[in-house]
């Protein structure tokens, strides 16, 4: 592996870390519902960090030789932006209803 795929890697593992040790146990924690007016709120940094996980497959896909690993990174990134419109929409959605 070369080391700029090496470090793509590894701040890949790293968001994971941080998401599992920071954001989990407060999903985990939570006893409460969530006040209507703050349901919105988690949706676009969501979506963010998939347009982000997006934009770096969509980045390696023309540098990869294979078909498979081409096809892969091509379809990948164009679902987890597509994913991130969606939350996009529904947090624009759930923000009109709540004012």
């Amino acid at each position: 592996m070369d080391s700029g795929i090496r470090e793509m890697v590894d701040a890949l593992a790293e968001a994971r870390r941080q998401l599992r040790e920071n954001a989990l146990p407060k999903v985990r924690e939570l006893r409460e519902p969530v006040a209507v007016g703050g349901e919105h709120h988690l949706l676009g940094p969501a979506a963010d960090l998939l347009a982000a996980l997006a934009e770096l497959l969509g980045g390696v896909e023309p540098r990869v030789t294979s078909s498979q690993a081409h096809h892969a990174h091509f379809e990948a990134a164009k679902r987890l932006q597509e994913q991130a419109g969606y939350l996009r929409g529904r947090q624009q959605e759930i923000r009109g209803l709540t004012g």
